[in-house]
């Protein structure tokens, strides 16, 4: 009797066990174990995950969670110790903050990442610099760059764990052209440097799945010499989080852009001046270190006063981008990273009337492609190739651009 009890779970424990195996990695198996209770073969496969590779952020997480259940207290709080969070998906940090002890918990976190590329631009003049006697856009020309690129951000918790929160972010962006070439321009070789900075500022609330946060920001950007334009505005940002991987994202921004420079302006009116309302959405699905995604963005630019724009002026103030991108990240064996980003932007701009209408409407295709691998824990290499292709009626916006960099990406 006892044995036709026993045989059947026996039977189903190592169907059970057989199947969880056939996972194709430690952590997936760690998770079915969860899924079926089994909590111990869970907590070894996890275990194992760490042997592989043992600043894998998510396994971590998990162990922690299993330890502080049963009860270990010291053997969690060493692997929270241990996490680096930059790899987690925000409804896992949420997790994360549960787990540590009050004397781990900080309402303040400072996050930053900071990027130094060096590489080449087979076209960096993109920007309507024309031959005056056909009208036809500038030469092609070559340079060797550095680029640097910091992001900073700080938020402060106003509750211990899930709810209201102040933030800040800063990004600033710098592009150093240590020579030019070409057949026939001479320019200087810091003619097309570019630097932009942008401040946000603003507050949020954070569920157990989702966030919103509304900041306010300011940017101002520096290129072709001479300080472009300034613009302040308002972005809120919405993401809400579906089973551990899905994440969709709703985003909006208005602005208001002034050019700052007496060549964009006319009898103390302003000429380039523009607002710009945008929509945005974005689905991703995030699995360790794994991520893909899809995302659309539409953005209105409109003049601020179109009385200020003289007649037979080829200014086209008036447009409409729309853009749709799509790529993803996969890790081979934790060993090198594989990035793809495409990208399609359609450019609808208005009619200008000068002798006979001026039309405009632009085709953008982008494609990057990189490798990445880590160096240590916060220092990852990298090489990335891109190529765009615009196409246009109008002559100054047809051009195209290979790039190819290798940098370093340290992240805090």
């Amino acid at each position: 009797m006892i044995q036709k009890v026993l045989v059947p779970i026996v039977l189903s424990a190592l169907t059970l066990y057989a199947d969880c195996k056939t996972e194709v990695t430690h952590v997936a198996v760690g998770e079915c174990y969860e899924k079926e209770g089994n909590l111990n073969m869970a907590q070894a496969a996890y275990e194992r995950a760490l042997i592989d590779d043992e600043e894998n952020a998510y396994a971590q997480l998990k162990l922690a969670e299993l330890y502080r259940a049963d009860g270990m207290d010291n053997d969690a709080d060493e692997q929270l110790a241990n996490i680096n969070d930059a790899q987690l998906t925000p409804e896992q940090r949420t997790s994360l903050a549960a787990l540590r002890t009050p004397s781990q918990k900080e309402r303040g976190e400072f996050r930053a990442r900071a990027t130094l590329d060096l590489g080449y631009d087979d076209n960096i003049n993109i920007s309507p610099i024309t031959n005056t006697t056909t009208g036809d856009k500038g030469s092609d020309i070559g340079t060797r760059f550095l680029r640097f690129n910091l992001d900073m951000s700080y938020q402060y918790d106003l509750s211990d764990n899930n709810g209201w929160f102040l933030r800040g972010d800063t990004t600033l962006y710098h592009q150093y052209n240590l020579d030019v070439t070409s057949d026939d321009v001479v320019v200087p070789s810091q003619q097309f440097d570019v630097l932009y900075g942008r401040i946000y500022a603003g507050g949020g609330y954070s569920g157990d799945s989702f966030s919103i946060y509304v900041p306010l920001f300011y940017d101002r950007l520096n290129y072709l010499n001479k300080d472009l334009f300034q613009q302040v505005g308002i972005r809120p940002d919405f993401n809400i989080m579906f089973a551990d991987m899905f994440i969709v994202n709703v985003n909006g921004m208005y602005s208001k852009r002034n050019y700052i420079q007496d060549a964009d302006k006319t009898f103390d009116e302003k000429m380039r001046d523009d607002n710009i309302l945008a929509f945005g959405s974005g689905f991703y699905w995030v699995y360790g270190k794994n991520l893909a995604y899809v995302k659309a963005r539409v953005e209105q630019y409109s003049a601020a006063d179109k009385s200020a724009i003289p007649a037979n002026t080829k200014i086209f103030v008036d447009k409409q981008l729309t853009s749709v991108g799509l790529g993803g990240l996969y890790s081979l064996e934790n060993i090198l990273d594989l990035r793809v980003d495409l990208k399609y932007l359609q450019g609808d701009y208005e009619e200008i009337f000068v002798f006979e209408p001026i039309k405009r409407d632009d085709t953008i295709t982008e494609i990057k492609v990189a490798v990445e691998r880590d160096l240590t824990k916060e220092l990852r290499a990298r090489v990335q190739l891109r190529s765009l292709n615009s196409e246009s009626e109008y002559k100054q916006a047809i051009y195209t651009k290979h790039e190819i960099l290798v940098g370093l990406i340290y992240t805090y």
